[in-house]
């Protein structure tokens, strides 16, 4: 039986060779001491808050936590709400957890896969499709002018890449497919290689004799 090893070491064993030659030219860089208030300042942590965590792509999980259509995963992020879903059509999406009528949060459940093929709103009962869509109201002749193909979930930004799931979480941002590729750079192709190996391990039976009462 043959096994398999790291898939991050090639990435490792870059750094290490990195730091041994030092051949990049930001060695070269004139160094710099950074200001004690970047690690406690309430101000800057809003700004970083703002224009980093919100803005760039965030890896919020792996799409084997959402294995089946249904499995939906309730997180609070940077102050947001967010929650992954994998639909009927197998497609995982990531939106506000949050009902469109009253605001009121749609799974409560912190951090654990939950099944939902519907997401029902706990105060006045509104349903979601977890492909986005409005799928009814209670007394909906209480809202005649309501148009349920204008109040689905919020959905975000997202994408899966190398079987993980990546979000953006500002709720004005277009919510297309990210470029996930394009944000990684150099680190795609050996991410690559990690989910390859990843998933030829997990996929890859080994039978070994064995001895036993």
């Amino acid at each position: 039986m043959s096994t398999t090893g790291s898939p991050w070491r090639p990435l490792f064993e870059r750094l290490l060779d990195e730091l041994d030659g030092q051949k990049s030219p930001d060695w070269q860089a004139a160094k710099i001491a950074l200001d004690p208030k970047v690690y406690y300042d309430g101000k800057r942590f809003q700004a970083e808050r703002e224009q980093l965590f919100r803005r760039l792509p965030l890896c919020l999980g792996h799409i084997d936590q959402l294995a089946e259509p249904g499995a939906v995963l309730a997180l609070d992020l940077c102050g947001t709400p967010v929650l992954l879903g994998r639909g009927a059509d197998g497609e995982v999406r990531v939106f506000l957890n949050v009902c469109r009528h009253r605001g009121a949060r749609l799974v409560t459940q912190q951090a654990e896969v939950c099944r939902r093929h519907r997401l029902v709103c706990p105060y006045h009962g509104w349903t979601y499709r977890l492909d986005r869509s409005l799928a009814g109201v209670p007394r909906g002749e209480a809202f005649p002018d309501l148009n349920p193909h204008l109040l689905g979930l919020w959905q975000l930004p997202s994408s899966v890449r190398h079987g993980l799931i990546w979000a953006v979480l500002d709720p004005a941002a277009d919510a297309g497919p990210l470029d996930v590729e394009a944000y990684l750079g150099e680190l795609d192709p050996s991410m690559r290689s990690a989910w390859l190996t990843i998933a030829f391990t997990a996929s890859t039976r080994f039978d070994a004799p064995a001895t036993g009462n």
